[in-house]
């Protein structure tokens, strides 16, 4: 069974995004390849949802 969460984007902060997921590679493709695919995406969500309150893109985009 499928199902997806439509949000509210007025009302979604980057910091509501808390689900886990599990997925599938395809033959082939290598777990360090699905994580650059991944962190190339974190830009994309940074500039498409607001910070939560008391944050900003800056805090969110840096790391430890």
């Amino acid at each position: 069974m499928l199902f997806t969460l439509q949000r509210d984007r007025a009302k979604t902060y980057l910091g509501q995004f808390n689900y886990q997921s599990i997925g599938r590679l395809k033959p082939g493709v290598r777990i360090s390849e699905a994580t650059a695919d991944l962190a190339r995406l974190i830009p994309v969500a940074l500039d498409a949802f607001p910070p939560p309150p008391g944050y900003d893109k800056k805090m969110l985009s840096q790391r430890d």
